[in-house]
């Protein structure tokens, strides 16, 4: 038996990149195999409507209502606060961005911040770009790499680092001292997308 699924969002919630590994993890949550697809412009009953999109969960057998629900929840896609000045501890990362990597996904990241810290009016902001290397094998954590010499800009008592963990690439904001964090932009992006070959 075959079953379709849906639930409504706001356009521009999801993207294309975020399919199969929400597939994977509501695979995993509710033990059958599980495809999901975005179809933009319509509302849940599939009627026209140019400010919602839904996803469509294609699944090889029942679905828990309830389980399917709390995977869409836990999904990280992208954790990114939005601009404006946000407490920073000393010692604490600050989440930027998370993404679910697939065993043999190749992802190289682009991250772009503008901002300043502390409570300086008028500040003029300062950057930081860096780009990472991430992938997943068979086995272990994700692997993320910086490679040499791609950075530039700096904040001082600011930097940003990237982690592995089993399944997923984190992009964090680190601080020297307990501070105020402006933000005026901080954006991700996937620049590059591939497989271990």
């Amino acid at each position: 038996m075959s079953v379709n699924t849906y639930r409504e969002f706001a356009v521009g919630a999801w993207s294309a990149g975020d399919m199969d590994p929400l597939g994977v993890e509501t695979s995993d949550a509710l033990g059958v195999e599980t495809q999901v697809s975005l179809e933009t412009g319509v509302d849940v009953d599939g009627a026209a409507d140019p400010t919602k999109e839904r996803l469509r969960f294609f699944s090889a057998g029942a679905v828990v209502e309830a389980t399917l629900d709390a995977a869409i929840a836990a999904y990280p896609v992208t954790v990114s606060p939005a601009t404006g000045a946000f407490a920073v501890t000393k010692g604490v990362p600050f989440t930027l961005y998370e993404r679910i990597l697939l065993v043999g996904e190749v992802l190289a990241l682009d991250v772009h911040f503008l901002g300043y810290i502390g409570d300086v009016g008028g500040a003029d902001p300062e950057y930081q770009d860096v780009y990472f290397l991430a992938w997943r094998e068979s086995s272990g954590d994700v692997q993320v790499m910086l490679p040499g010499g791609i950075e530039a800009g700096r904040i001082p008592g600011f930097e940003i680092k990237a982690e592995g963990t089993v399944d997923r690439v984190r992009v964090l904001a680190k601080m020297r001292k307990s501070a105020t964090l402006n933000v005026l932009v901080n954006t991700v992006k996937i620049k590059e997308q591939g497989v271990i070959t």
